[in-house]
């Protein structure tokens, strides 16, 4: 899997934070993304997952422009971690990491052996 980015600018209304940026992360590697604070390592992480569109070029996941896929079948390409969170709710670790499997859960269904399997893998 791949998941890159085209000549992509991005802009928070005149201060544009992104301008020009190509990029191509590969399956099987580890990436760092660094720079000082405001210097838009934040805003590359959200338009390369579709949260923020950017204003400029594109987005590519396996090769497939990113506006032409669904929320779900992003979901099931791309997550992202934030660096802090707040859960207001009664979670178990368990139950969260379960969450990254719904999108591959259909919409009335429960989570299936498989991915309890999965789940129980990862942690």
């Amino acid at each position: 899997m791949t998941i890159g980015c085209e000549k992509i600018s991005f802009s928070y209304g005149e201060k544009l934070v992104l301008d020009d940026i190509s990029i191509q992360f590969e399956k099987g590697y580890l990436y760092g993304v660094l720079g000082p604070n405001g210097s838009g390592k934040t805003t590359l992480l959200k338009v390369l997952n579709g949260v923020l569109k950017s204003i400029y070029g594109k987005v590519m996941v396996d090769n497939k422009n990113i506006e032409n896929l669904t929320i779900r079948e992003i979901a099931k390409k791309i997550a992202l971690v934030p660096q802090s969170t707040s859960i207001n709710f009664d979670f178990s670790v368990k139950n969260i990491v379960m969450m990254g499997r719904y999108a591959h859960v259909g919409r009335f269904s429960r989570e299936s052996n498989e991915d309890r399997k999965i789940v129980n893998e990862i942690l």
